[in-house]
């Protein structure tokens, strides 16, 4: 596999797996937080606070979808190379 398609593949691969794992657990996460409704911070007489929602997912988002992208794309380079290596040992 030349370097060129390596690159491409380790950063697909980690945008696509942060993309699917932030969803996921932000969806969970806000989810479990509107349900209990701690101090009434998400729903009160009934009707739902949108922005606060919003708040709640997209603070477990972004940290969520760059930590967990990162670290899916180093491990797939490593991975990728160790492979590679391993197989021109041989």
């Amino acid at each position: 596999m030349q370097w060129a398609q390596l690159g491409q593949h380790f950063w697909s691969f980690g945008i696509a797996f942060g993309l699917i794992t932030a969803s996921v657990i932000s969806s969970l996460v806000t989810l479990w937080e509107w349900l209990q409704n701690p101090g009434g911070v998400f729903y009160a007489g009934g009707t739902t606070q949108w922005d606060n929602v919003l708040a709640t997912f997209t603070s477990w988002f972004m940290p969520t979808f760059f930590y967990a992208g990162l670290a899916a794309a180093i491990g797939h380079l490593s991975i990728s190379l160790l492979t590679q290596w391993l197989s021109k040992k041989k």
